[in-house]
């Protein structure tokens, strides 16, 4: 039961600070750019943060064991 807790927490810290840094970051990165260029990028290093993280947190704080 503490691996589930554990899981869902690391599961929503993750999400939020993925795309809470991928959408600003590629925003003033690709300023130029047009919307539609920002959200893809936004959303594709959004994804890429998101597994990175993920993977770290199941395996030293969800998983630990």
């Amino acid at each position: 039961m503490k691996s589930a807790i554990r899981f869902a927490i690391n599961i929503a810290i993750c999400y939020l600070l993925a795309y809470g840094i991928a959408k600003p970051l590629t925003m003033s990165l690709l300023a130029e750019t047009t919307e539609k260029v920002q959200d893809n990028v936004a959303m594709f290093v959004g994804m890429v943060l998101f597994t990175l993280l993920n993977y770290v947190g199941q395996r030293f704080f969800a998983f630990k064991e």
